[in-house]
């Protein structure tokens, strides 16, 4: 049994990856199944609740079904969401491909919205790729935004032992607003010791529509009790054409 209250990142789904609740989840762990319940509210929606069930279907199969209920202007809509993860091991190494797509019921109209993502590695060298469409009428809670159409690459070429850079191109063109964008990005964990070690993100975003946003994050991490407890120490700068922000937190973890 699991219960996680408070402030918290789900990360349920590719789709659901950057949503950030205020409230709880509960989980119920059975042999290989689990069942799982989540409600909170959001920056922009005042409800979000999901239900759902994941199993493994066979040693290298699993599958994720999940339903939610979205309030958006004191309108409840739906989102149906499934989610298959095959994982297969290669001569030189491994290959995880995550296929999942959801429906989106809104104004008793339906919205049908895709993303599969697949990372290859070999030893400690990886490359991950994204390619998928998030539906114009359907929120965004991941890398895309609504509307979005593209894919994003991602290579990850340790610079030495204790430096593991991870580089990022995409481009992705967005339907509902007609934009052209291109994604950069340099992801960085240094391991200063086995009690810290450092984060430093940074992702340019360019649009064609003079709407491109620039995303920093430098955060200090003393994992600690063998892995069970994470303590974290960050600050965050984000700019786009119309606001900037600037935050300072301490982010404090423990499984038990």
């Amino acid at each position: 049994l699991k219960l996680i209250v408070g402030k918290f990142y789900p990360n349920l789904n590719i789709f659901t990856e950057d949503l950030e609740l205020k409230g709880f989840q509960t989980s119920f762990h059975l042999g290989n199944n689990e069942i799982f319940y989540v409600s909170g509210d959001t920056k922009d929606l005042s409800s979000f609740k999901i239900l759902g069930w994941s199993s493994l279907l066979s040693k290298n199969t699993s599958i994720s079904l999940s339903l939610s209920a979205i309030k958006e202007n004191a309108e409840e809509n739906y989102l149906a969401d499934i989610l298959i993860l095959n994982k297969n091991k290669l001569p030189l190494g491994n290959i995880d491909i995550l296929q999942e797509s959801n429906i989106y019921l809104r104004n008793s109209n339906l919205y049908v919205s895709f993303i599969t993502k697949t990372e290859l590695s070999i030893g400690s060298i990886s490359l991950k790729g994204l390619l998928g469409y998030l539906n114009p009428n359907t929120p965004s809670f991941c890398a895309l935004d609504s509307g979005d159409f593209g894919a994003i690459l991602t290579l990850a070429i340790p610079f030495s032992s204790n430096i593991f850079p991870e580089y990022t191109l995409g481009y992705l063109y967005n339907m509902k607003i007609y934009d052209h964008k291109i994604i950069v990005g340099l992801n960085n964990q240094w391991n200063l010791s086995n009690y810290l070690y450092l984060i430093s993100i940074i992702k340019y975003v360019y649009s064609f529509r003079n709407n491109s946003k620039l995303y920093t994050h430098l955060s200090f991490n003393f994992p600690t009790l063998e892995g069970r407890m994470w303590n974290s120490i960050y600050i965050k700068y984000e700019k786009n054409l119309n606001e900037e922000d600037i935050s300072l937190g301490l982010k404090i973890s423990y499984q038990f």
